[in-house]
């Protein structure tokens, strides 16, 4: 991957360029930029660009299979262990929509549809009609990533990239740091006490929350940014009843 902020956009914010008063050079800008976006990777457990992916997934005995990250558009399903063979784009239905009616990127799913796939049988029955329970046994050819409508990546996560950036080039002050990044103040907001997902809600203890989430205490200390992190971080792991009565497993 790349970064999610380019050196011209860091430039453009204020970073002092190679040569001059307070001269940084492009490759030491470069690098932390990319340092950061891949931080921001693995705290959030998502990623803000669009990439292609052959994934393979869990089965849960049930009509939808849920992902780990937002869909921009799928290529292919295999159902049920079978990697030669992929289903017909017409039975099944991609939950992608990032528009102002609705916004998949919380919740992507592929659900199958409800007749129609008893040509994938196999000689069990469950198969035309649900991914069947087992370890890696369906598979998603297609690109992903948590981006706006338009393919770009979120504001907010290129803001986060940029203040941390800034925070190790200028060690945490300075005229930049304070003016362009906003030094650690938040911006406005409180901290996320409750948290809506595939109709499960989940409240937090006020009094529990804590600055940072597990795991990253020491490493932004940024309020605003762990608060980005938060927003952003990949959907909850909850468990719900599938209609044929088992659970429907959600990371």
């Amino acid at each position: 991957m790349g970064a999610y902020v380019t050196l011209a956009e860091a430039r453009l914010a204020g970073i002092p360029g190679p040569t001059g008063a307070g001269a940084i050079a492009d490759d030491v800008v470069q690098e932390q930029l990319i340092r950061w976006s891949e931080f921001i990777d693995a705290a959030t457990k998502q990623w803000f660009e669009s990439r292609y992916v052959s994934m393979k997934l869990d089965g849960n005995d049930s009509r939808t299979l849920f992902l780990p990250v937002p869909i921009i558009s799928v290529e292919r399903v295999y159902m049920n262990s079978n990697f030669t063979n992929p289903i017909d784009a017409n039975l099944f239905a991609v939950y992608n929509r990032r528009d102002s009616l609705r916004d998949d990127r919380r919740n992507p799913m592929i659900k199958l549809a409800g007749s129609g796939l008893g040509i994938y049988n196999a000689g069990d029955f469950r198969m035309g009609s649900m991914f069947i329970r087992g370890e890696q046994n369906q598979q998603i050819d297609g690109t992903f990533g948590f981006t706006e409508a338009d393919g770009t990546t979120p504001k907010m996560i290129k803001r986060a990239v940029l203040k941390l950036a800034i925070r190790e080039l200028q060690g945490g002050g300075g005229t930049l740091w304070n003016q362009v990044a906003g030094g650690g103040s938040p911006a406005g907001g409180g901290m996320i006490q409750s948290e809506t997902t595939d109709g499960h809600t989940i409240s937090y203890n006020a009094f529990s929350i804590k600055p940072t989430a597990p795991g990253l205490n020491g490493i932004t200390n940024d309020p605003e940014v762990d608060r980005i992190l938060d927003l952003y971080r990949a959907p909850l792991k909850i468990a719900a009843t599938s209609g044929n009565g088992g659970p429907d497993r959600r990371w």
